[in-house]
């Protein structure tokens, strides 16, 4: 939503505001988008990041495990644009999977990169991102199916994670 023009930055009227849809996911992705995704203004360019993961099923008996879906975490450019192809984030072409790609290039020179939540199945963002000092931090949770004859309260895995902002590389998980 452009509450200001983006060529010369004046505040725009309420009824001047304009919305334009910049990106999109694979269809019948099943993804859910529930925190609002963080946003760094860069040369005329703003980064956004944001994860994908369903709070409403947080626990292993509620989440779609017969039909996983494949959560995944976004940085990508908005090019402030008032026009442009919408950006698909699950086309590798155009977004290229951090962990795999070859490419030496990064934000804001290509549109932006994913990566996949892997560490099981139902693993999904449960927080929103933190952008600082060049990288990009956010938590996900994965719950855990419960044991059978145990009596405890096995509520599931949290882990955090932190990657470079700019090319998804140098990823590591701090904690889990």
């Amino acid at each position: 939503i452009d509450f200001v023009n983006p060529s010369d930055l004046t505040v725009r009227a309420a009824n001047a505001w304009t919305i334009l849809k910049i990106a999109t996911v694979q269809n019948n992705s099943g993804r859910k988008f529930l925190f609002p995704p963080a946003v760094l203004p860069l040369r005329g360019q703003v980064i956004l990041t944001v994860g994908s993961g369903d709070r409403e099923r947080p626990l292993a008996n509620n989440y779609p495990f017969t039909t996983p879906v494949a959560n995944r975490f976004y940085a990508f450019v908005d090019l402030l644009s008032t026009s442009g192809t919408l950006l698909n984030l699950d086309d590798k072409t155009v977004v290229l999977d951090a962990l795999k790609k070859s490419s030496t290039a990064c934000l804001p020179e290509i549109r932006g990169w994913s990566l996949d939540l892997v560490a099981g199945t139902g693993e999904q963002t449960v927080t929103s991102s933190l952008i600082t000092g060049g990288r990009v931090f956010w938590n996900t949770h994965r719950a855990l199916a419960p044991e059978s004859g145990v009596c405890n309260a096995n509520l599931g895995a949290a882990r955090g994670y932190s990657a470079d902002l700019f090319c998804g590389s140098n990823f590591s998980v701090p904690y889990s």
